[in-house]
């Protein structure tokens, strides 16, 4: 086997866990709208240099948040139809899942199938960033 065989339902957890927990304090922290994560340009600098102590710390860590929300806005993109717009729907509109089930004009079932999809080939895209795979045995 080329590839070695993931957890899926684990790996999964994983990425639902980092959109629903992660994603939006990575956004806050680069100081960026999630709304950008649509677009899949790279960022420059921060926006607004902050001011007080530990200025450099914070500029570092604005930096490295910024870097993280251009790998996902990244990574988003190299996801297809109708997977990356069931992610963007969801977790950067903030769409409810039976808005989205009319959206698409999926059943629930299969909304939620096609959620699981674009979850594992997010961790697919991000993997040179974050592997979310959990490896089975």
């Amino acid at each position: 086997m080329l590839l070695p065989e993931i957890d899926e339902k684990a790996t999964i957890n994983n990425v639902r866990r980092f959109f629903e927990n992660e994603v939006d304090r990575i956004a806050r922290v680069a100081q960026e709208d999630l709304s950008g994560l649509k677009s899949p340009m790279m960022s420059d600098m921060p926006k607004s240099a902050s001011n007080g102590n530990h200025v450099e710390e914070r500029l570092t860590k604005q930096l490295q948040a910024r870097v993280m929300f251009d790998q996902i806005k990244f990574a988003l993109s190299c996801i297809n139809y109708p997977y990356r717009q069931i992610l963007e729907a969801r977790y950067v509109d903030g769409m409810s899942w039976l808005d989205l089930g009319n959206r698409f004009k999926y059943s629930p079932r299969q909304l939620m199938r096609k959620r699981d999809l674009a979850f594992l080939y997010f961790a697919d895209t991000f993997e040179t960033v974050h592997d979310f795979h959990i490896y089975g045995d």
